[in-house]
């Protein structure tokens, strides 16, 4: 499970398919950060897509979990590798 919450495309996917599960409210206009959205509520976890476009994942709110917020959709993040000795190569990895 942990594995799959790693997966950046599998979280962020499942979380965005989500809202057409039963239980979501019906989409409700937001704006997140000056940008257009849809809110859709299932109890007290929020979600937030964008209004246009793909509707990618923009918010997730939980007052028991708390918020995660996703932007910089499409834009270069710059990495750098670390040291050789610093990798682990050993079972599960």
């Amino acid at each position: 499970m942990f594995k799959l919450f790693m997966d950046f495309d599998v979280f962020v996917g499942s979380m965005a398919d989500d809202v057409d599960k039963p239980g979501y409210s019906a989409p409700e206009p937001a704006d997140v950060a000056g940008a257009p959205a849809l809110r859709y509520q299932n109890g007290s976890r929020t979600i937030f897509l964008e209004a246009a476009g793909s509707h990618r994942l923009l918010r997730l709110e939980s007052p028991s979990e708390g918020t995660m917020e996703f932007s910089g959709w499409d834009q270069p993040v710059p990495a750098q590798a670390p040291p050789a000795a610093e990798i682990y190569s050993g079972p599960g990895s």
